[in-house]
This record gives C-alpha cells, structure tokens and sequence, in this order.
C-alpha cells in the first residue's frame, strides 16, 4: 500500500503492504489490487485505484474511509477490532415514479412515488376522480418493492366538499380509500413509510 502524495498530512515512512488492517499512522492511502480488507474487497469490486483515509488515535481505535468506483465506504476500530465496511447513501435524489391510477380520472395534478436509500417510499397524490369514490374502493396498486412491511393508514384530504378521510396502503401493494362522506371525488395524500 503506498501513501497518496498531496493533502497536507505527514506519513510514517513505514506502510504496511497489502493489508487495510495493519495501517497503524493517519493519512491517506492507495491501494493496489491485490490489497486485503479493502472497501472494495468487501463490495466485490476491483480495488485498483482505491483512495483510503485512516485515522487513528491509538491501535485500538481508528477509522477509515475508502473512495473507489463512485462509492464511499466507511468503518471503525473499536477494542483493536476492525467492524465491518459499510456503504454510505450518496446525495443523488431518488427516481420519481408516476403511480398508476385504476380510476377513472378528471384530472390528475400528479400522482407520484419514489424510495430513497434507506428504504423509505414517499407518496405524494392530487387526483379528481371523474365519480365519487366509494368507501374501500382499491384506487391505485403500488409496485413490488414500494409496498408497506405492515398494513398502513394515513389521513387524506377530501374537497368539494371538504372533509378528512384515510387512504389504507396494504402489504400487498393495494391502495383504498376510506371516507364516510359521500359525494368524494377530489383526494389529497401525502405518506412516507418503510417497505417491507
């Protein structure tokens, strides 16, 4: 393992060869491929060109941090025991997805669903049914992947004329609407929850 040149740190002239485990000074590092407990060796990805950053305070604890094929990795010493590597989130925004109607619509001012990086899918819906919705009516079914690990209920707005329902979100995906008003036709819902 060779140390990186630049970033202002100083380096013990002694760096241990191909092991992640055995850096005992702070800086900043290469790694070859053939290097072992690399970041990379645990993503099951070529190491080459690997960046690590470890730092230490005594040879029981330490951390590094290891940058290589647009990923950042991440794990600590604690009690002179190196834990696991951990993928950190990156700060990309999650795709949007339209989601499916199986209503007839009047208008639809945008029905959309995402997931970001820890597994939280977020509902955001403005819909004009073109008939009033009937009390458990299923409108719309989520995707496998953006369902709820538990049956969910969320409080929902209904105008024309105003009132508050629910919409229920099942494990299975299926969408229902819960009023006890009649004459319903326009729904207002945001909801965040874990998928399963």
């Amino acid at each position: 393992m060779n140390k990186a040149t630049g970033y202002g740190e100083s380096y013990s002239p002694s760096v241990p060869s191909d092991d992640c485990n055995q850096i005992s000074v702070t800086g900043v590092f290469r790694a070859a491929n053939t290097t072992q407990n690399t970041f990379s060796e645990s993503a099951g990805i070529n190491a080459q060109g690997e960046i690590i950053y470890h730092a230490c305070w005594d040879n029981r604890a330490a951390f590094q941090l290891s940058n290589t094929g647009g990923r950042i990795g991440f794990r600590r010493k604690n009690g002179g025991a190196w834990g696991p590597w951990k993928q950190l989130a990156t700060t990309e925004p999650p795709q949007k997805y339209d989601l499916p109607i199986s209503i007839s619509l009047a208008r639809n001012w945008g029905c959309q669903y995402w997931k970001n990086q820890q597994g939280e899918v977020t509902l955001s819906i403005m819909l004009e049914a073109s008939q009033n919705f009937t009390s458990w009516e299923t409108f719309a079914v989520l995707p496998v992947g953006f369902r709820p690990m538990v049956l969910k209920d969320y409080p929902a707005v209904f105008f024309s004329p105003h009132a508050a329902g629910v919409v229920r979100i099942e494990p299975n995906g299926a969408m229902k609407v819960g009023t006890a008003v009649t004459n319903q036709n326009y729904l207002y819902l945001n909801a965040t929850f874990l998928t399963a």
